[in-house]
């Protein structure tokens, strides 16, 4: 009868683990081959591809020198591949997943089903949603993953009968703590957890008669993790000094030092806030923000993928009732739910506050949801208690299920906005390679993707840059993003350099070049200042600049140059935006008849311009070539919107600086004549 029970369980457990692992790919796995690099993984690239991984590890010695390993190592073995970074991060996700539910089923052994399903929980928790954003998250996400395992495996030890095991296990348990906390210190609310968990075992799965005598067995049992802590922060506070103000301890020491009321005011509110943030509101508001902006297909696709993720939780949940692993027998304690959800909300408020007090706090918007990930297994503890204690069934599994798909629909559209993301990225450098064969050294790129997928730092543009125009090489090119002021720096022709990190960044405002994508279905306009294209939708900060872009700075005579698509994926297809590129790279150098005959290719495979400035170049190209009919035809689509005709007629009729190969009386009197 033992061995039936056994064999039994071991299924379960098998079974548990095939549904962790299905419905982690089903969250995740999906978009991977659509998804790129974003943001700060763009100095990191470059670093690695032109620096080596020394230039890796130095980028991060300001601050958390050990990123900086982990990144030189990381590169080494996944090389410059998206995809690599992608499916790596998949599967420390799940790593992590694997260590919550050993966690989970050391401290509740009996409960099985309620282990497997708090750990669904876990892996598509909605409070963080940046796993798309993988090269940059990946040590984020390995730390709280070695967070995870260390405290399993403190429980662990405390699980086994002879010495050399828990002597190894909890050897293992501080060398993930010290791994996890050098990696990214304000975790260190873990370690808090860890005693809470330690308390646990030690008293209310002990002796609970008498509460004292446990407290000597608690403390013996903690010391070796209180050695890991303590030494890291003696190391973190005394002994490194960060340079970076952001992470500096003394730049935050001196600031709660003005006003220690106000600071500590500040710390409860904003705690408090956090904790109903990080444990409530995670499961509604990303999902609101993403649902609310969705397109009809997107969302069917992640009610999909919602749908097969609950078909395989539904299947699990059939299968273990007709085992009766959902009826409670002798060996199950009644209190598990109560102390699941006792234990999650102060794993969630111990890890909550450092956070607060560093200055952090959490949001639901780009990149700052990162705040919640030291809570995910709190959260998931304490939604596992509400729903197996506190609602009955049926409505205990409608609860889950509207928790899961929670989950997975914004953790599917978190990866259609990266997707899109992505997609204006590449094509916005794939067409700036074919619109420019190569550029003059000491070009500085001015570069505005439409708007929702603006960059926010300026090595978001020279870091690819410089991947397409000089791989391997020193920073050739330089990079910038709009901003407020900038319109003076190049008035004066500012020269700077700014230190990234490790890396010095040379930039000259007096040779610019603006690259700027004024909607998502606009082609990339290369802006030429003397005579200035841009369609009326532009923003008033591009119009400001525009006259400052300096097209001469393009070598057109060069041999052109490829993107690297194991960075930047395969070349898109040579559609209506190539020939935009390939247009308007003649008309720079008057090649009339190449002009035409892209045109007249172009429009004889049926493409056409979405974003009606973009007719400009054609008809320019066959006024020039004396074919006034089929300019006279383009001509009518830019007249026949008023606003678009009212704008572009009022630049062409300002432009004082016409080259000598074009008629521009005839190309104005087409295009504004009435």
């Amino acid at each position: 009868m033992q061995s039936k029970e056994n064999q039994s369980a071991r299924w379960e457990t098998a079974i548990s683990a095939s549904l962790i692992l299905l419905v982690t790919i089903v969250a995740y796995g999906f978009m991977i081959p659509k998804l790129g690099y974003y943001r700060d993984d763009w100095y990191m690239i470059w670093s690695a591809q032109a620096q080596g991984t020394q230039g890796v590890i130095d980028l991060f010695k300001i601050d958390r020198p050990f990123i900086g390993i982990l990144y030189a190592f990381d590169y080494a073995i996944l090389g410059k591949s998206a995809f690599n970074w992608h499916v790596y991060a998949l599967f420390i996700k799940l790593l992590g997943g694997f260590a919550f539910f050993w966690l989970l089923r050391l401290l509740w052994p009996e409960r099985r089903v309620e282990a497997t399903f708090a750990t669904l929980l876990y892996l598509v928790y909605p409070g963080f949603y940046q796993q798309p954003n993988a090269a940059l998250f990946i040590n984020l996400l390995l730390s709280h993953t070695a967070a995870t395992l260390s405290l399993a495996l403190t429980v662990y030890a405390l699980k086994l009968k002879n010495l050399p095991g828990q002597i190894a296990s909890v050897l293992a348990a501080m060398l993930l703590a010290f791994f996890y906390l050098i990696i990214y210190e304000a975790m260190i609310g873990l370690e808090a957890a860890r005693l809470l968990i330690l308390w646990y075992v030690t008293y209310w799965q002990g002796f609970r008669e008498n509460w004292k005598t446990n407290i000597w067995p608690w403390i013996k049992r903690s010391i070796p993790y209180l050695m890991v802590a303590f030494g890291f922060f003696y190391w973190r506070i005394f002994i490194f000094q960060s340079t970076r103000r952001s992470t500096s301890v003394a730049v935050l020491l001196d600031e709660y030092s003005l006003s220690p009321l106000h600071a500590l005011l500040t710390i409860l509110i904003e705690t408090t806030k956090d904790l109903f943030d990080t444990t409530i509101f995670a499961w509604s508001v990303p999902l609101y923000q993403n649902i609310t902006a969705s397109q009809y297909r997107d969302l069917a696709e992640s009610l999909v993928l919602a749908g097969l993720a609950v078909g395989l939780a539904f299947a699990y949940y059939s299968w273990a009732k007709r085992q009766k692993w959902l009826e409670a027998d002798p060996g199950q304690s009644e209190d598990a739910p109560l102390h699941m959800l006792i234990l999650g909300a102060l794993v969630v408020l111990v890890t909550t506050v450092p956070i607060v007090v560093a200055g952090r706090d959490v949001s639901f918007s780009f990149q700052w949801d990162r705040y919640t990930v030291q809570g995910t297994l709190g959260v998931a503890m304490f939604m596992a208690g509400v729903a197996f204690g506190y609602i009955r069934p049926p409505a205990r599994w409608v609860f889950l299920f509207a928790l899961l798909i929670s989950g997975v629909v914004t953790q599917f559209h978190s990866a259609v906005y990266y997707r899109d993301f992505w997609t204006q990225t590449r094509n916005l450098w794939w067409q700036l390679s074919w619109r420019a064969p190569n550029l003059q050294p000491g070009t500085t790129i001015i570069a505005a993707p439409p708007p929702g997928y603006r960059f926010l730092e300026e090595y978001e543009v020279w870091g690819p840059v410089n991947i397409i125009y000089n791989p391997g090489g020193p920073l050739k090119l330089s990079g910038q993003v709009p901003f407020d002021g900038i319109e003076a720096d190049l008035a004066n022709g500012t020269r700077e350099t700014r230190k990234m990190r490790s890396v010095s960044v040379p930039r000259d405002y007096s040779t610019p070049l603006l690259v700027t994508k004024p909607t998502i279905n606009s082609c990339v306009h290369i802006v030429n200042g003397q005579r200035p294209e841009l369609p009326p939708g532009e923003e008033s900060r591009i119009r400001a600049i525009a006259p400052y872009s300096r097209t001469e700075l393009i070598q057109t005579d060069a041999i052109p140059v490829q993107p690297p698509t194991e960075v930047f994926g395969r070349e898109p297809e040579h559609d209506w935006c190539y020939y935009y590129q390939k247009i308007d790279l003649a008309r720079q150098t008057g090649d009339w008849a190449a002009a035409v005959k892209l045109a007249d290719e172009a429009l004889m495979q049926g493409y056409s311009a979405a974003d009606r400035s973009e007719w400009l170049p054609l008809i320019e190209a066959y006024v020039n070539l004396g074919e006034l009919d089929k300019a006279q035809e383009l001509a009518q689509k830019i007249r026949t919107n008023r606003q678009l005709h009212v704008a572009l007629c009022n630049q062409l009729e300002g432009t004082s600086a016409w080259p000598a190969s074009t008629d521009s009386a005839t190309l104005i009197e087409l295009v504004c004549g009435d």
